[in-house]
């Protein structure tokens, strides 16, 4: 098996590392136990004001395939891009891991193989697994149902990122370097939706995607984080996610009646998916303030056409997730906004967002 690996070629697995000294040990070496026979693993400390940096160099002077950058805070995509410069030219694919995060035991291995095997570009994990830290408990999640699979890449994006919502992350997908390279692909920097940007212009750039059906990744739900935190500012990258979708379609040839209404799909599934945020016991503004916001959002000009109108209900895991945001869907397509605001508030107290 090691001989196989080593002609599949070396993979770079690049991991920002902030603020997460009691998780990046773990993290690391989760990487270190993969069974394949040639990586590099590039530790990016972004600045880190813990004890990281220390942790990373300990780690790196024991092993020999460990480089470390120490650079100034920019942010997990600014430590990505700078992960990016450092791969060696040799290397044949590339992966993000979060600091936080686990690699699933043999999930390099399972994705080399089936890069090779398809001849893709791009390996994407249709699934990972939950960690709560709290609680310990796992649960295996899907990012989509296999019936999304589609190994045209451009189908793909339309129909999954964007009227899906779905396939957005980088981290544990397996891409090929050489066509990072081709695309010019980096993260765009001071953006949430950072993985949105840089999936589109691989997904654009590729001629072949594969799917692996297992998770590749121990992701871990921790309080505070990222994902679990209201953004009052995140409206600023709806409309920069719109805007990236829409050239999106001029440079694949998609700017038509199919390509708009995937687009304006995505537009309407994210201010959905944000009324909910807004309206969440996370954000800790008043009642009416809340209100206030939620409907500022919905007179937007671009914001009114695309909640106004009829599209295919996206995709959550969650029963209770797919039936508010259907119900939500109608309402704000027969212009009951008021109704809206209502339902969100009571579904806060229920189940606190989505």
């Amino acid at each position: 098996m090691a001989e196989k690996n080593l002609q599949a070629g070396k993979v770079a697995v690049i991991i920002p590392v902030y603020k997460t000294e009691k998780y990046v040990r773990d993290s690391i070496q989760s990487v270190l136990d993969q069974d394949y026979g040639e990586m590099e693993v590039i530790l990016v400390d972004d600045g880190s004001p813990d004890g990281c940096p220390r942790i990373c160099d300990k780690i790196a002077i024991e092993n020999n395939h460990i480089k470390v950058i120490h650079k100034e805070n920019g942010g997990q995509s600014s430590a990505r891009n700078a992960g990016l410069e450092a791969v060696s030219p040799e290397t044949a694919y590339v992966l993000f891991l979060d600091s936080d995060d686990r690699l699933a035991d043999g999930a390099i291995e399972g994705l080399v193989g089936m890069a090779q095997d398809t001849g893709a570009d791009i390996v994407i994990p249709d699934r990972y697994i939950k960690v709560y830290e709290a609680s310990g408990r796992k649960s295996t999640a899907l990012h989509f149902p296999e019936d999304m699979y589609d190994s045209d890449p451009l189908h793909f994006a339309l129909d999954v990122l964007m009227e899906q919502g779905r396939a957005w992350r980088a981290h544990s997908l397996l891409y090929s370097f050489s066509a990072i390279q081709r695309a010019g692909a980096r993260f765009p920097e001071g953006k949430i939706a950072e993985d949105f940007t840089f999936n589109l212009l691989m997904l654009s750039s590729v001629e072949k995607i594969s799917f692996y059906p297992y998770p590749t990744v121990f992701y871990l739900k921790r309080k505070g984080s990222t994902t679990t935190t209201f953004h009052p500012d995140f409206e600023e990258d709806i409309w920069y996610m719109d805007i990236q979708a829409r050239e999106f379609l001029a440079r694949t040839g998609w700017d038509n009646f199919i390509g708009r209404e995937k687009a304006d799909a995505l537009l309407c599934r994210n201010i959905v998916v944000y009324l909910f945020s807004i309206m969440s016991s996370k954000n800790k503004m008043t009642y009416r303030e809340k209100v206030g916001k939620a409907a500022g959002l919905l007179r937007h000009p671009n914001a009114r056409g695309a909640v106004r109108r009829k599209h295919k209900i996206p995709y959550f895991a969650s029963r209770k997730s797919q039936m508010g945001i259907s119900l939500v869907y109608v309402l704000l397509r027969y212009r009951q906004d008021p109704l809206v605001f209502i339902l969100l508030s009571i579904l806060a107290k229920w189940k606190g967002g989505i």
